[in-house]
């Protein structure tokens, strides 16, 4: 990958770390769902210039990708989030990325070398001892929903990766603009009480939506949908195991708490996983030079 992608990813993935803590308040004050229909409308009014650019023949496959992540996806995620730790919830979440790494071979054939095989490995071995397992008999329904989002991620990718080249304002406004109604259905059906919550919400459950929305939804979706676009998924997908590294350091520093051991070396252990990944030498020349996808 180009050194500019590395660092637009690597912004993406960091971005989303922090969104967790935006989860956890949203969830708290609109209900999982419910917070869900009012992101995407903030979405899809937002990037309403570019949605009215869609072409025709791409509008079944973005309702496919809005089925697929727009709403069985962000479902299972936020409900599954909402039940569990915020650092538990990314560490399972990181199943998506061997889940889409294997995906990938079969529908790309894409090759999983040795080398990348490993980094993964290391990476996720680094998000595991940054975070730990979670130890919670109760929250087991909720990791249910979590495996099943992660499953659905890697899906989504793959099939966001199918569409082709298209800009991302345009993906991913029609896809909010899809999943909008399919999740409102949804909540009347399983939420019917949560739409007097917005009657009762402050400015930080306000801002968070909008974090959501603006800066997770428009700013990182968007930045990872062209990634994908742009390389292969196992050169991408990685890039998820820096999400929960950043989730516990940013969730340490609101907290005032002070970073412990096992932490940093579970950043160490991930960024030297990603390195395996992203990286090889070029025996014609003496330096690193970035891999291409």
């Amino acid at each position: 990958m180009p050194f500019f992608d590395v660092l637009l990813t690597t912004l993406a993935a960091m971005l989303w770390g922090f969104n967790y803590l935006a989860i956890k308040v949203g969830v708290a004050a609109f209900s999982p769902i419910y917070a869900m229909v009012l992101r995407f409308i903030i979405v899809s009014a937002v990037l309403a210039p570019w949605i009215i650019r869609t072409p025709k023949d791409k509008l079944w496959p973005l309702f496919k990708l809005s089925v697929i992540m727009g709403t069985i996806y962000f479902s299972l995620f936020f409900i599954g989030t909402a039940g569990v730790p915020a650092g538990e919830a990314a560490i399972i979440m990181q199943l998506q990325v061997p889940i889409a790494a294997i995906i990938s071979t079969f529908v790309f054939k894409e090759k999983l070398s040795f080398k990348v095989f490993t980094g993964i490995v290391i990476a996720m071995v680094g998000v595991i001892v940054t975070i730990g397992m979670p130890q919670h008999a109760e929250s087991f329904k909720p990791i249910i929903y979590l495996v099943f989002a992660a499953l659905f991620w890697a899906l989504g990718n793959i099939q966001a990766k199918k569409i082709g080249d298209m800009h991302p304002f345009v993906l991913n406004g029609t896809m909010a603009l899809f999943a909008a109604p399919q999740l409102f259905i949804l909540t009347l059906i399983f939420e019917p009480s949560a739409f007097a919550s917005i009657k009762h919400a402050n400015l930080e459950d306000f801002g968070a939506l909008l974090y959501m929305a603006l800066i997770s939804n428009i700013v990182c979706y968007s930045i990872w949908f062209k990634m994908l676009q742009r390389h292969a998924v196992n050169k991408v997908m990685p890039f998820n195991l820096l999400v929960p590294i950043v989730a516990v350091i940013s969730a340490d520093l609101f907290a005032h708490e002070v970073i412990s051991l096992h932490v940093l070396i579970g950043c160490i252990l991930c960024v030297f996983g990603l390195s395996l990944v992203l990286i090889k030498r070029h025996p014609s020349k003496p330096k690193l030079a970035v891999e291409e996808s």
